[in-house]
């Protein structure tokens, strides 16, 4: 019973993280066409990205999330933009 009790704190507990918490890094696309990738913890991230079709899909194994992009998890992906920024 004890462990049903520690998962469940934990579980509530969780739900007050900063979105941050879940992922190393957010991408974003601006209405000129640059997508930023913004690292949260200041460590290296090892970060794809590749072009399929007219999308730009980022991945990374320790998370990313969406900001004005779609996904989110290991993949986010966005409209091709005109440039990258990190």
């Amino acid at each position: 019973m004890t462990l049903l009790r520690f998962l469940a704190a934990t579980l509530v507990l969780s739900a007050f993280l900063p979105t941050s918490a879940w992922a190393d890094a957010q991408v974003d696309r601006n209405g000129t066409g640059i997508i930023t990738i913004t690292d949260f913890d200041g460590t290296a991230d090892d970060i794809t990205v590749t072009t399929v079709g007219a999308t730009r899909v980022i991945t990374s194994p320790t998370g990313l999330l969406p900001g004005s992009c779609s996904g989110g998890g290991a993949s986010v992906t966005c409209t091709v933009g005109t440039s990258i920024a990190a």
